[in-house]
């Protein structure tokens, strides 16, 4: 197997981070594979806003708690009721990406660049998640004052994210794939 289909069947969600910032230039490389994905038409209309603010986190967490305490699904209401959850699992970088809400097919692209963040993440040893709760944090009463603070502009959404920091734990047993049939016609 090659060194970037191994990365791909070992990589895992981290959820349980070390507190402590990981290296400055991993977390540029991630990024950097982020900004490297495909996009339609080339236009790579995405942003990438990168947090290490343990404050800025904090607020980040209680925004999206808040929403999803009000919401009509049960599931969100438990977790917005917990009191010491944290809904970026302790990380200590988050980069939310967000794109032109204008261009087609932005969330695709922006899917890809989250993914590619994953991949570069693990490739690096470091933890990463798909965090799609950030999006509540710009759906709720603190989402002007949220975009201000990250400089977003308001022509762009917020599509997704991914917690980055070093592995409290390295999960390595075997993945089990179950779904996503494939169908060859030859």
């Amino acid at each position: 197997m090659n060194e970037t289909l191994r990365i791909i069947s070992r990589r895992r969600s981290t959820k349980n981070f070390l507190p402590d910032l990981p290296d400055e230039a991993a977390v540029r490389a991630v990024v950097e594979a982020g900004r490297s994905a495909p996009s339609a038409m080339g236009r790579q209309a995405r942003l990438f806003v990168v947090v290490q603010n343990r404050h800025l986190l904090e607020e980040l967490n209680v925004a999206v708690k808040e929403v999803a305490a009000d919401r009509e699904e049960e599931f969100y209401r438990r977790i917005g009721n917990l009191k010491d959850y944290n809904v970026f699992y302790g990380a200590p970088v988050l980069v939310i990406v967000a794109g032109d809400r204008h261009k087609p097919m932005i969330e695709a692209d922006c899917a890809a660049a989250n993914q590619n963040m994953l991949i570069a993440a693990e490739s690096l040893d470091l933890g990463a998640c798909w965090i799609n709760f950030t999006l509540f944090a710009f759906y709720g009463p603190r989402a002007e004052e949220i975009r201000r603070k990250l400089s977003i502009p308001s022509d762009y959404n917020i599509y997704c994210s991914v917690a980055v920091g070093r592995k409290a734990i390295d999960r390595l047993e075997k993945k089990t794939v179950s779904g996503n049939e494939v169908r060859f016609f030859e």
